[in-house]
């Protein structure tokens, strides 16, 4: 496990946690967790995603967003547009590391960190596939018939977010699933429901990002 630092754009240091399956052998695709507000890169939602991506064969970065965690800046500061620098940064980092496959990088979105998830893969050729965890969609409808690289959307069925991500993944004509877990709120707070989402993540990164691993 790496404890890291790195900056956003507008120069705030921001932290992240890079941990790699196993030292060494191969570049290992990474996932980049985009969490929701209010959260960061220790919810107990993300690492558990997060152990079970690794014991796939994924690295992961988790980090904070700007105003959350340990990173620089206040809540306020933690705009949208603001999260969608950070997580370029993130990217950044992430796809640079030593033992990373700078071509296979994934990301990981909840709630708004899912619509930041969104707006980053429109403009970042490098991100291959999206999870997206009771995402927020607004504002993307329009957007959906221009992404063309798999979007996995996960919702629990009391979701108030439910029928926004249903739209929205109506609009998709790329590779895409929607998953909806019986019974689940918006942070699938039964275990039974959240150990669902952990396996739906990682086979739909591990299928997507995972052929033909490189030599390092």
């Amino acid at each position: 496990m790496t404890e890291v630092r790195f900056k956003n754009q507008a120069g705030m240091t921001l932290a992240g946690r890079l941990e790699l399956p196993e030292p060494g052998g191969a570049l290992f695709p990474v996932v980049v967790f985009a969490h929701g507000f209010d959260s960061g890169k220790d919810s107990p939602r993300g690492l558990a995603v997060a152990d079970n991506l690794r014991a796939a064969g994924l690295a992961t970065f988790l980090f904070d967003f700007t105003g959350h965690g340990d990173s620089q800046g206040v809540k306020s500061d933690a705009t949208i547009e603001r999260q969608v620098d950070d997580l370029g940064a993130a990217v950044d980092y992430a796809a640079a590391a030593d033992g990373i496959d700078p071509d296979a990088v994934g990301v990981n979105g909840a709630s708004s960190g899912g619509l930041v998830a969104l707006i980053e893969a429109r403009r970042d050729t490098r991100v291959k596939a999206l999870v997206l965890r009771g995402p927020r969609t607004d504002g993307m409808l329009a957007f959906g018939p221009m992404f063309n690289l798999p979007i996995l959307i996960i919702q629990g069925e009391f979701d108030p977010l439910l029928a926004g991500s249903t739209l929205f993944y109506e609009s998709l004509q790329c590779d895409k699933r929607l998953e909806t877990v019986a019974g689940a709120d918006h942070l699938f707070s039964g275990p039974d429901q959240l150990d669902k989402v952990i396996v739906l993540t990682a086979w739909w990164f591990k299928a997507r990002l995972m052929t033909g691993r490189r030599a390092a």
